[in-house]
């Protein structure tokens, strides 16, 4: 469950005939030219965290029965993953419909997708319910919405076609938005997020056991990181979490399929920092699988 964090720092000192060694979390020096070069310094800490990516299901409204926002995203969720695997990370791909019916339908991506999941990466569920308006999924089980030209099936519906994504046929993580979470909840989940509205609140938490749907699940929080808006957190909040985390809590952070197609520059920069200081993250599901 919990990684230890080996933070590095490295920098020039002068000194003028001295040379050392601090073995075990200390520095290593070596003295040249009057300069010591502080070789590796390691700060041991226990942490847990999370990438998840939201694959959303439309673009615009009336687009729930087609699988536009995939196709036009899916080299941007590529990248994303390929950048991950470059710095050792593990991602979340927590997925609407619309892209489990696009992965069946290309066999040669949804085989990617699986290698993918053999590496490490987790093939989750994300789904937005009717009261998500126009970037509803199309899937409800509240009869009301059982007549809306978007409707496209019940949750059971959408299940059928996400449980085929998985290698073992069961996705274990899902995500619903909270005012349809209570009559929406997929059955058969384990695992659950939240978040992505209060900043740096909801950046850290503790895993919760609760109820969604009639569903026993586990829940962490995530925070939007790397898209902007004033809901979002900064690279730096992120240090600071790493440095404030205690144990039994988790690190959770959360952007969208486009952003790194987009501009992947805070990405790319927690991707960088991460593997500078030898965090490894994991997927949502092989993190809390010890609760």
């Amino acid at each position: 469950m919990l990684h230890c964090l080996h933070m590095k720092y490295f920098g020039f000192v002068s000194i003028v005939l001295i040379a050392f060694v601090l073995t075990g979390c200390g520095a290593q020096v070596i003295e040249k030219n009057q300069e010591v070069l502080v070789l590796d310094q390691e700060v041991d800490q226990e942490v847990d965290f999370f990438i998840a990516v939201h694959l959303d299901p439309v673009m615009e409204a009336g687009e729930q029965e087609t699988t536009l926002r995939p196709e036009r995203y899916w080299e941007s969720v590529a990248d994303t993953v390929v950048a991950a695997d470059e710095h050792g990370l593990k991602l979340s791909l927590l997925m609407n419909p619309q892209w489990g019916t696009f992965l069946l339908e290309n066999e040669k991506l949804l085989s990617l997708a699986r290698t993918w999941e053999a590496n490490g990466h987790e093939l989750g569920m994300h789904y937005h319910g009717p009261q998500m308006g126009a970037k509803w999924s199309g899937y409800s089980n509240q009869k009301k919405y059982f007549v809306d030209p978007n409707f496209q099936g019940m949750t059971v519906d959408a299940m059928r076609i996400m449980n085929q994504i998985p290698a073992d046929g069961q996705v274990k993580t899902c995500t619903v938005n909270d005012a349809d979470a209570p009559f929406e909840y997929p059955e058969g989940m384990l695992y659950s997020t939240d978040g992505g509205l209060y900043g740096y609140d909801d950046l850290v938490s503790t895993p919760e056991a609760l109820t969604l749907n009639g569903q026993e699940v586990f829940q962490v929080l995530h925070a939007k990181y790397g898209e902007g808006g004033k809901d979002a957190v900064t690279l730096e909040e992120i240090k600071q979490a790493i440095e404030e985390v205690e144990e039994g809590e988790v690190i959770g952070i959360v952007f969208h399929d486009k952003a790194f197609g987009e501009d992947p520059t805070d990405i790319l920069a927690l991707f960088e920092y991460l593997d500078e200081i030898e965090l490894v993250t994991k997927s949502i599901k092989e993190l809390l699988s010890v609760y």
